[in-house]
């Protein structure tokens, strides 16, 4: 391990090693069996919805918008596929990191129209179930502020 845990080599078998392989750019195939086997992960561990969580927030963090929108396609498929996952889309963090990334003329293009999208599904698939209310109304909330 490197000076202050950098350089910490991290187990490719791991929900956050799956999950760094799979928003790599340069090593992503991005098929559902990948989604599939990280869902898997994640519901089989207690802290797997939070590794997975605090994995693709890094991710979507990252300058690169390829890296992004992979790992906000893995966030919407984890989400659709992991019982124990989906109530991470309610976490005011993502919630805020997406109005804020959809709504600033800055973000890359490609990246703010694949937030308002998964927005719209979240939308279309939560409504009406109040422990999402924050990911159900994310996207109201960004098309009122682009008016």
């Amino acid at each position: 391990m490197g000076l202050f845990g950098f350089g910490k080599k991290i187990d490719p078998n791991s929900i956050t090693g799956k999950i760094e392989a799979v928003v790599n750019p340069k090593k992503s195939a991005q098929n559902p069996a990948t989604v599939d086997e990280i869902a898997v992960l994640v519901d089989a561990s207690e802290t797997g919805p939070e590794e997975a969580s605090k994995a693709l927030f890094k991710s979507l963090k990252s300058f690169k918008p390829t890296k992004q929108i992979l790992a906000l396609e893995l966030l919407t498929g984890l989400a659709d596929r992991s019982e124990k996952f989906r109530p991470q889309l309610a976490n005011q963090t993502f919630v805020d990191f997406f109005y804020v990334n959809a709504t600033v003329s800055w973000v890359d293009v490609t990246f703010k129209a694949k937030i308002i999208k998964a927005a719209q599904h979240w939308q279309n698939e939560y409504k009406g179930e109040e422990s999402f209310v924050p990911a159900a109304t994310l996207y109201q909330n960004i098309m009122s502020h682009r008016r």
